[in-house]
């Protein structure tokens, strides 16, 4: 499936922001962040778009330090954003994937794909004996900067504390590019 339309937006009552994705087929996905997933998330996503920017950069132009990487991917996402439609109203999709209100992210997975794609497997675990749910996504780098920017726009109407965005020395989660079968939660 394709995606055709992302949104985010906070819901108060829930405490939870609301990921909701739009195929090119008209079936919509519904993901519920928490603050400690968002929290998690949120610093691997600029690496995640550097590192897949930097696998598909022209080789005559090699990226040798981070920095090079930090720059590149940079450029990239002010490029990206420019090219994005933020404008266009969400439409919902004629049929929900996932049952119920969505999926209840507790568990996720990041795998760099060497098509230049991302894979994120959101997981929710089961509860009450029931098996958990899973729902995966292939996202193009522009997809990941235009993620990025509707969470950094959204986090201020969450009332949560400033969200941990960029590299950093010490990331929340143990590598940047988990292995096949790595979650992050």
């Amino acid at each position: 499936m394709n995606i055709h339309q992302l949104s985010v937006t906070y819901d108060p009552m829930e405490d939870r922001v609301l990921m909701r994705v739009n195929t090119t087929t008209h079936e919509e996905i519904r993901v519920w962040l928490t603050r400690r997933m968002l929290a998690n998330l949120m610093p691997h996503l600029p690496r995640v778009a550097s590192e897949q920017l930097a696998m598909a950069a022209p080789a005559h132009m090699p990226l040798l330090t981070e920095q090079d990487k930090q720059v590149f991917a940079d450029i990239k996402q002010v490029e990206h954003l420019g090219q994005s439609d933020f404008s266009t109203p969400f439409q919902a999709g004629e049929k929900i994937l996932m049952e119920g209100n969505g999926l209840l992210l507790t568990d996720l997975k990041i795998v760099p794909q060497t098509d230049g794609l991302t894979l994120m497997v959101f997981q929710e675990r089961g509860r009450e004996g029931r098996p958990g749910r899973v729902m995966e996504l292939r996202m193009k780098v522009e997809l990941i900067h235009g993620l990025t920017h509707l969470l950094q726009e959204i986090w201020p109407q969450t009332g949560w504390p400033a969200p941990p965005i960029g590299a950093t020395a010490n990331p929340p989660l143990s590598v940047v590019t988990p292995p096949a079968g790595q979650l992050l939660n």
